[in-house]
């Protein structure tokens, strides 16, 4: 059993994983991801492995509206990255 540490609980502590982080991305003329740049590395996506939209919270003042990607670059990196279809803004949500 853990002993209670009696240190007060803090909020600040608190953090978000895999808190979604913006990424640069060449799209083809499909719209697709073709390149992606992130903290200086450039790379061409070999593959597109998934696909898939999510449209939620659409009763509200905040929707979400995005396109999914799951791909596999040259340098055999693989991300979960996604387009919010409302700003056309990327982002980068995992990387293997």
């Amino acid at each position: 059993m853990v002993e209670a540490s009696r240190g007060e609980i803090r909020s600040s502590r608190i953090r978000q994983i895999n808190k979604p982080r913006s990424i640069s991305i060449i799209e083809d003329k499909d719209r697709k991801p073709s390149f992606l740049e992130y903290k200086g590395n450039k790379s061409k996506v070999l593959k597109i492995e998934d696909y898939w939209l999510v449209k939620d919270r659409w009763w509200t003042e905040q929707p979400i509206y995005r396109a999914y990607y799951k791909v596999i670059t040259v340098h055999q990196d693989i991300l979960v990255i996604y387009r919010d279809l409302l700003t056309n803004v990327w982002y980068k949500v995992n990387w293997y």
